[in-house]
């Protein structure tokens, strides 16, 4: 009876062993699951993956992006959307504000702001279209601009490559109100005196007469007329559609002379 009690002590002990060094097992398992899970790297972001920076084998110590003792392994880029990050100056940071404030211009609402794209391949064209995310709160004192930056889309077509690859450079230009009727000359028929524009017009005695202009935007090779005024003329006055400009040659052009008109290629 004594034996038979002995051996079941023995038994619960085992017992008790086995049980434990299962734990210590599962314990060990889970380790491992842990460092394994460590050997593969999940980027935050959907995008491309760069080329590798280090190989099999070599030495790698972790921590925070960018800092002194991290080792950078490679990098991802987002393809889709794209963000453009352009800087604007105070000067026409102001403006806008100042029209906004005058009612001049619409107060834009959050994440409504669009802005228009074009690559060298374009030439004078915007023909991307995107919508600005982010303006930064403060204007950079040393550069005397602020960091804005809009997202545009850049699907993968059926054919060939994306359009836009992180890192290019574009040109941008943001809508500024609604559109609006506007009398456009071409810019090369603008001359500058000490900072004054001024153009040539041609009168009815096909006589050149030179109008000091007033200038607006500039859209491509075009520039905005916002008004004219002729020598001894009190007031400033639009100027006429049907008004003959010269867009040649304007530095060969003196106020009085006689010209010969030929239309110009549209």
């Amino acid at each position: 009876m004594h034996l038979e009690g002995v051996r079941r002590r023995t038994a619960a002990g085992e017992t008790a062993e086995a049980a434990a060094s299962l734990d210590v097992a599962k314990a060990n398992q889970k380790t491992a699951e842990i460092n394994l899970g460590y050997c593969q790297l999940r980027a935050s972001i959907s995008g491309k993956i760069g080329d590798r920076l280090v190989d099999e084998g070599n030495f790698v110590t972790g921590g925070p992006s960018g800092a002194f003792n991290s080792t950078l392994l490679s990098t991802i880029v987002a393809v889709d959307p794209v963000s453009a990050v352009f800087d604007m100056d105070e000067n026409t940071l102001l403006r806008l504000q100042q029209a906004i404030r005058d009612g001049k211009l619409e107060s834009p609402g959050e994440n409504v702001i669009p802005v228009e794209v074009g690559l060298p391949i374009h030439k004078q064209d915007y023909p991307l279209k995107g919508t600005v995310q982010f303006i930064n709160n403060q204007v950079d004192s040393k550069t005397g601009t602020i960091v804005i930056k809009a997202d545009l889309p850049n699907p993968k077509p059926e054919t060939g490559g994306r359009v836009l690859t992180p890192g290019m450079f574009a040109r941008i230009r943001i809508p500024i109100g609604r559109p609006r009727t506007a009398l456009m000359v071409p810019e090369a028929a603008l001359g500058s005196d000490q900072g004054s524009r001024y153009l040539f017009v041609v009168n009815a005695e096909n006589k050149a007469m030179r109008l000091s202009a007033e200038v607006g935007l500039l859209d491509g090779d075009l520039r905005e007329i916002v008004a004219v005024k002729a020598a001894g003329e009190s007031a400033s006055r639009s100027l006429k559609a049907d008004e003959q400009v010269v867009v040649r040659g304007i530095q060969r052009v003196r106020s009085g002379i006689e010209v010969a008109a030929k239309a110009a290629d549209q």
